[in-house]
């Protein structure tokens, strides 16, 4: 329903979602959620919502990238556990920076190339996430 109501199909989209609603129960917060859609769409205050969620989700990732940056110095300099060159290694999975993912992945085999268990441990984070 989103992508229609963003895509100016206003109509159709407050359409799926009562259908979606439905068949749920009353106190199912999902419920909730999609009769909150429906009357923001049917006010007209739907796209500015998500324009509004938007701005705030740059604000959140450029949080995350200053995280994961500290998180990147300290190791360098400090070095760290396997759990945490695989928290990093995942990081730069999760936010697409493969270069910095691998140049991670690099420094911690040098540094765990003795320990096998640790090193399958940080492998397994560069590797994307499977389907759910």
């Amino acid at each position: 329903g989103r992508e229609a109501v963003l895509a100016g199909r206003r109509d159709e989209g407050v359409a799926m979602w009562k259908t979606a609603a439905q068949p749920l129960s009353p106190d199912d917060p999902r419920r909730a959620e999609l009769e909150n859609a429906v009357a923001a769409a049917e006010a007209g205050r739907f796209a500015q919502a998500e324009a509004a969620e938007a701005k705030g989700g740059a604000a959140q990732s450029a949080m995350v990238q200053a995280m994961v940056e500290r998180l990147a110095s300290r190791l360098e300099k400090q070095g760290g556990s396997a759990k945490e060159w695989a928290q990093l290694v995942r990081a730069y999975v999760v936010i697409g920076d493969n270069e910095k993912r691998d140049k991670a992945l690099a420094q911690a085999r040098v540094l765990f190339a003795g320990k096998p268990e640790d090193l399958k441990r940080i492998e397994a984070a560069a590797q994307p996430a499977g389907p759910n």
